[in-house]
């Protein structure tokens, strides 16, 4: 049996051989209906559940594991806002469908700035990026002395 590759259905065949009339198409093979293995909810920080407000349609949040700040827009920024953003170092994800910055101590202002962010939320975010630095060093000088 032959199957259409676009939709995964059996294809209809036009022309039967001569000895057998025209057989109604198969179903598919189970393996192929079923999806793939549900990927497990991966568990994320507060910080980085936070939805884009709806004044200025911008998140900024600080990821913890990769160590960076990550931009979400509720739109496609305006070309000017693209072209400041790359100017400045960040990269756009395509998989995670936002912005980010690997050096988020570096980034953090000009991430305020274009988030529209308050003065306590970015005193806020800066103590998480220094405690999360902070917490990297130590883990790095005892991997270095052995005691980890």
């Amino acid at each position: 049996m032959r199957y259409d590759i676009t939709s995964l259905r059996p294809a209809v065949v036009t022309t039967a051989p001569a000895s057998t009339a025209l057989e109604a198409p198969r179903r598919l093979p189970s393996w192929i209906r079923r999806p793939a293995v549900a990927v497990a909810a991966v568990a994320q920080t507060p910080a980085a559940t936070k939805v884009p407000k709806p004044g200025n349609g911008v998140a900024c949040t600080f990821n913890a594991e990769k160590y960076g700040l990550e931009l979400k827009f509720l739109a496609k920024p305006s070309a000017s806002l693209l072209e400041r953003l790359k100017a400045s170092g960040w990269r756009w994800s395509r998989f995670g469908k936002l912005w980010y910055h690997s050096k988020p101590a570096r980034a953090l202002s000009a991430a305020a700035d274009i988030a529209g962010m308050t003065a306590d939320e970015t005193a806020t975010l800066a103590k998480r990026i220094d405690g999360e630095a902070t917490r990297r060093a130590d883990a790095g000088m005892e991997r270095a002395c052995g005691i980890a």
